[in-house]
């Protein structure tokens, strides 16, 4: 390439480098790191862990953030699946390692984002991430083939 260096800015990675997270982790224990609000398919994910457990699966899912928290446990209640959810609150920092590291996939089903820290997050911590294809979210789709590739082998490894 033929770039300027004086008009090149290098930044450095938003997140600190978590670390992969362990291979021991349970293959249905998800994680949303959001704040918990429509925009951000919350409803829509309670609806799928539900539909999932009423298949027979053992889903876990774990609601990392602040906003609608009140309204998302009623949900969660309603729809029967209030023992498999847990709402740890917002998570910042270096609290979200653990979480990142301890989950078998990030998953944000967001109708709109911009480039979500939590994918940023995960992704350094090599965990896979499920979202759907808004925003900058669509650098990490089947378009992009060397992404799918890479983390395909953890995520087909738990097959039911």
């Amino acid at each position: 390439m033929d770039l300027d260096p004086k008009k090149v800015v290098i930044r450095f990675n938003a997140a600190e480098n978590v670390g992969a997270g362990a291979d021991n982790v349970d293959p249905w224990h998800f994680l949303i790191v959001a704040n918990l609000s429509p925009r951000k398919g919350v409803g829509e994910l309670l609806q799928a862990v539900a539909r999932l457990k009423n298949e027979g699966f053992s889903i876990r899912l774990t609601l990392a953030g602040g906003g609608q928290v009140d309204r998302y446990k009623a949900g969660a209640k309603e729809l029967g699946i209030g023992e498999r959810v847990d709402f740890i609150g917002w998570v910042s920092g270096k609290d979200v390692h653990d979480p990142l590291s301890s989950r078998s996939a990030l998953v944000l089903p967001s109708y709109q984002e911009g480039f979500p820290m939590a994918i940023i997050e995960s992704l350094s911590a090599g965990l896979p991430v499920i979202a759907r294809p808004v925003g900058s979210n669509v650098l990490f789709s089947d378009e992009f083939p060397n992404w799918r590739a890479a983390h395909s082998q953890r995520l087909t490894k738990y097959k039911p």
